[in-house]
């Protein structure tokens, strides 16, 4: 006989299975994330935006849109008095509270990154880009894909042939690897990828739109001769790479 569980029961085992659950004694700065991406549901935090944001009127996409862009601007650069005035009326709008990830359904800007990655890509490669400027590496690869949130951006195997999807995975992996932004092992930086993709609300199409736009793919999705040059150099130069990226997780 099935029997019903209650939402705390739901709760539980949502804990009890999340695989980011397993991280223990992580730095300050990844134990932070962590708790961010961890046991949240990109529904529930639009019902929480929903109900207690805008318990009046619909949310409006713009308004998000704005916020998460002027949020994330204002990480690494000064706002403009206008532009601050707007951000503190939506700060207050959304309640923002820079320990929201202590209630896995509040609206916290890396959460609505996840569900939203479009909207904060051109900040997030200005953002991100003395940090790239300072790796000495090979190859030199698009800014997306150092980004945490792109992985929101990469297609189901139905829209996107699985040799160029997952090319632009292991092109990812090896991208946020070698930032060494966050210090994680392969298995969590695994995981904090499928989050990314699976908490994106980005349609197919749109996602297939939005690698179009950054130049990475063709129409037909095929790889851009950037990033197909990209992906022979690393296997070239590190032919074993590949070996740690399990690309099932990702189906």
């Amino acid at each position: 006989m099935m029997h019903s569980l209650s939402n705390r029961d739901r709760q539980l085992l949502q804990e009890v299975n999340d695989p980011l659950g397993d991280i223990e004694n992580p730095c300050s700065r990844t134990k932070g994330i962590m708790l961010e991406l961890k046991y949240f549901e990109p529904m529930n935090v639009l019902s929480t935006i929903q109900t207690t944001s805008f318990p009046d009127r619909m949310w409006r996409v713009a308004d998000l849109k704005d916020y998460i862009t002027l949020l994330t601007r204002e990480t690494y650069e000064k706002l403009g008095p206008e532009e601050y005035d707007q951000l503190s009326h939506l700060k207050s709008c959304y309640r923002h509270d820079r320990t929201y990830y202590a209630n896995s359904d509040s609206p916290s800007l890396w959460r609505l990154r996840s569900m939203f990655p479009h909207f904060a890509l051109t900040e997030k490669m200005i953002s991100i880009k003395p940090k790239i400027d300072s790796v000495n590496s090979y190859p030199k690869l698009h800014a997306a894909f150092y980004l945490p949130e792109f992985g929101g951006l990469i297609p189901s195997q139905k829209w996107l042939k699985k040799e160029s999807r997952e090319a632009l995975i292991l092109i990812h992996f090896f991208a946020t690897e070698r930032l060494k932004d966050l210090p994680l092992p392969p298995h969590i930086r695994h995981l904090l990828i499928k989050k990314h993709l699976e908490s994106s609300f980005l349609s197919d199409d749109r996602r297939m739109h939005q690698l179009e736009s950054l130049g990475l793919i063709w129409g037909g999705g095929n790889l851009k001769p950037e990033t197909q040059c990209a992906l022979n150099e690393i296997n070239q130069r590190e032919p074993t790479f590949s070996l740690h990226v399990n690309f099932n997780a990702f189906i």
